[in-house]
């Protein structure tokens, strides 16, 4: 029992240290559990030797590592792998950034926990392909990551096939060289994104960036973390300009000197300069619904509050949303699989698997909902059902060939979606 507790108290603090990612301690078990049936060298029994390899040996290349990512259900990042975001960056932000920086023709972006490079090399394909009204300008992207062998590799530019899986066959040929394993960025790539090694409680830029990227960073950082980093995300900002976040990461506090908007139910932050004078007065403010903007009053604008306030951990406020809804509309999946997961966040589990089961009543291909509800079911130890919801999972997205490609391009990796709903254990996250 004691070597199983020091495993994974080690593994844990390794995991922090190595990928910024903590694991709640109601979660860690059903973590360990699912390292311990799929790694071939722990033979389901903890092994401090692994924790020795898996400490000095390289994130992403070492076969200890893969094992610990895959039972984490983390996807390796990829070349365009928020498809959504990449379209908001075409249609909406990047045009506007363009408009405002016309009598300087310079843009500055910030892919901040970049980890290979993958992300900032995409969006300097994006500009390269797509805005060719920039080919005079000076565009300058910064990638950085507190992960000097990430770093080191994203300098290379050299990529498997595995980081090309949801990339255009046109970029393919146009911006890289296929070798005989892997595939290299071409030099006009290589050289708009140059690469840091930082660690984001600590930067120190001032009024620098057009726009700020940062996926996958926040999700499990401490709230003390999250507040500094994104303070630090405020200060790096010139006015007028944007942040971008993964889905759902920044919890319940955002500086005051950025403004939430929403574009076609995708969240982003804008320094605002109105704003920026209130922050000398007023060091920060909790997130309000009078700080949204919605584009019109409907179904989904009441939708998108109540998601917000759940993100940002006003789960009371957000159950008020959803009851209005309830009044005039129960027809609705996505509503029922969002009052799941706020009932799950307040341990309120029975009553959590009832909504998400409704969910999947109201739409049987909404995967979302086999995927909270299965990870439920093995937090509370329950096997069987969590068994029964994977297989019913696996089985509608092996049926259906569009909605795979529906989840891919709501930015999902459909391979981490298979082994997650083969496996008989394990927590979604």
């Amino acid at each position: 029992m004691e070597t199983r507790i020091y495993f994974l108290n080690t593994i844990s603090e390794i995991l922090t240290k190595r990928l910024g990612i903590v694991i709640s301690k109601d979660k860690r078990d059903i973590f360990l559990q699912t390292l311990l049936s799929k790694s071939k060298q722990l033979n389901n029994k903890p092994d401090y030797n692994y924790l020795t390899k898996l400490e000095n040996s390289q994130v992403y290349k070492s076969k200890e590592w893969f094992e610990v990512i895959e039972a984490l259900n983390i996807a390796e990042t990829f070349f365009f792998r928020d498809s959504s975001q990449m379209q908001l960056l075409v249609k909406e932000v990047l045009p506007e950034i363009i408009k405002k920086n016309s009598f300087t023709k310079t843009i500055s972006i910030f892919s901040a926990g970049c980890s290979t490079g993958e992300e900032p090399y995409s969006i300097a394909m994006l500009i390269k392909n797509l805005f060719h009204e920039l080919d005079d300008w000076n565009i300058k992207i910064i990638g950085s990551d507190i992960n000097e062998e990430s770093i080191e590799k994203a300098r290379k530019g050299i990529y498997s096939e595995w980081s090309m899986r949801n990339i255009e066959n046109s970029y393919l040929e146009k911006f890289f060289k296929k070798n005989v394993s892997s595939f290299e960025l071409t030099s006009d790539i290589r050289s708009k994104v140059s690469f840091r090694i930082e660690n984001l409680l600590s930067i120190s830029y001032q009024n620098e960036f057009d726009l700020i990227v940062c996926r996958n960073v926040f999700i499990y950082l401490s709230e003390e973390s999250k507040k500094i980093i994104l303070d630090n995300f405020s200060n790096s900002l010139k006015e007028n300009s944007y942040l971008m976040l993964g889905h759902s990461e920044v919890g319940n506090y955002i500086p005051s000197t950025l403004d939430p908007i929403v574009f076609n139910n995708l969240l982003v932050y804008k320094k605002i300069k109105n704003k920026a004078i209130l922050a000398s007065e007023k060091k920060a403010e909790k997130i309000s619904l009078n700080n949204l903007h919605f584009p019109k009053d409907d179904f989904e604008e009441k939708l998108n509050k109540a998601r917000f306030l759940a993100n940002a951990g006003k789960f009371f406020e957000a159950k008020e949303v959803c009851e209005s809804i309830l009044k005039v509309n129960q027809s609705n999946h996505e509503l029922f699989f969002l009052v799941g997961q706020i009932l799950e966040a307040e341990n309120r589990y029975e009553e959590s698997i009832q909504s998400y089961q409704k969910s999947i009543q109201l739409e049987p291909k909404f995967l979302e909902a086999y995927l909270s509800l299965a990870s439920l079911y093995n937090v509370l130890g329950k096997e069987s059902e969590s068994k029964s919801i994977r297989l019913k999972g696996t089985s509608i997205l092996k049926e259906n060939s569009n909605l795979r490609n529906e989840y891919e391009k709501k930015g999902f990796e459909i391979k981490s979606l298979e082994s997650f709903l083969k496996d008989e254990s394990g927590i979604w996250i």
